[in-house]
């Protein structure tokens, strides 16, 4: 078996092929314009030489370290584990590195994650960004070093390649049960740090409500955490003319919501509908099981892993895409109650 020999190039094959360049190149991309004898002697040589044509090898041999970034919001929320999981499985299987970090929806310890990993030279980088701007990230592209958005849509310009579940119409289906329901009075909870973040979901639900001609009322608490959602529900709590239905930005504030209704007697979902977004491992086991939105969350993470390597190997000549994930409500004993 041959042993494939350190940085071995094209035109190595080329030279023992005695060959041009362009014709190692045609072999592997358009073989029909090789003739016979000449596909023979570079497959000799590419044999010979136990050369690899791999974009991912090329790329990792211009000096990168075959090491990829992850930073998340929070290291604490389950969708972005599961995320995880998928993404380094991914990687992997291409005998690449995953290393993890999170910004803990703190722009300013995003930008020194950042920062970090470029100075560690990894080959690529995915994120959920906490700051609104992506210029921290966009100064790290200019240098070489490919990103891909995990958990938001592209820009409108552009410019990135994204995986995302589909938010805005992951709203409007909750809407659309909460209606079926009943329910005329709608409140939302988001935290104040991630609000441009979970725009989409946001806005499918607000628009889905309002062209029903129903009440839509929005609260905003600390962040996206249980703590978070025990906040934002005492604020819910004292609301005039109180809705009959919250719907939590995730899970994890749905979390604190229920523990806050539960204490202050509010049944759920008699009293107040509940829902939450993301369908995180114990959402199904919560003392009511709560109805919330599912994504994929390993198969977020694996096709954020897809197209990193994909950028990585195809520097040239990639294309950015978006991908984005039909998101599927799982109805459980929160919303079982009729709303008023």
């Amino acid at each position: 078996m041959p042993t494939r020999r350190a940085h071995t190039k094209m035109s190595d094959v080329a030279d023992l092929a005695g060959v041009s360049v362009g014709t190692v190149s045609n072999y592997f991309n358009r073989p029909e314009k090789v003739s016979d004898e000449r596909r023979r002697r570079v497959a000799a040589a590419v044999d010979e030489l136990g050369f690899v044509p791999n974009g991912l090898a090329r790329a990792f041999a211009r000096g990168h370290r075959m090491v990829v970034g992850l930073v998340v919001l929070d290291l604490n929320n389950p969708f972005f584990s599961e995320a995880a999981r998928g993404l380094g499985d991914r990687l992997t299987a291409e005998g690449i590195m995953l290393t993890v970090s999170s910004s803990d929806e703190d722009p300013d310890r995003e930008t020194a994650c950042i920062k970090l990993l470029e100075e560690h030279s990894v080959a690529g980088l995915v994120i959920t960004p906490s700051n609104p701007s992506l210029r921290p990230l966009e100064r790290i592209t200019e240098r070489g070093t490919p990103a891909v958005l995990l958990g938001r849509r592209q820009p409108v310009e552009g410019g990135w390649c994204a995986v995302t579940g589909d938010d805005s119409l992951g709203g409007a289906i909750i809407a659309r049960h909460l209606l079926e329901f009943g329910h005329r009075r709608v409140a939302y909870m988001n935290g104040r740090g991630s609000t441009r973040l979970l725009d989409a979901r946001h806005e499918g639900v607000r628009t889905s409500i309002e062209a029903a001609g129903a009440s839509f009322v929005e609260i905003l608490t600390s962040n996206m955490t249980v703590a978070g959602g025990e906040l934002g529900t005492h604020e819910f709590l004292q609301l005039t003319d109180r809705p009959t239905a919250l719907v939590c930005g995730n899970d994890l504030l749905a979390l604190g919501a229920l523990r806050v209704l539960q204490e202050r007697g509010v049944r759920v979902p008699e009293d107040v509908a509940l829902v939450g977004y993301d369908d995180v491992d114990f959402a199904g086991s919560l003392a009511v099981p709560l109805t919330t939105v599912r994504h994929d969350k390993y198969a977020l993470g694996y096709q954020a892993g897809d197209l990193l390597l994909k950028e990585i190997s195809e520097r040239d000549t990639h294309e950015h895409s978006e991908i984005l994930l039909a998101p599927e409500l799982i109805v459980r004993a929160s919303t079982a109650g009729a709303g008023r």
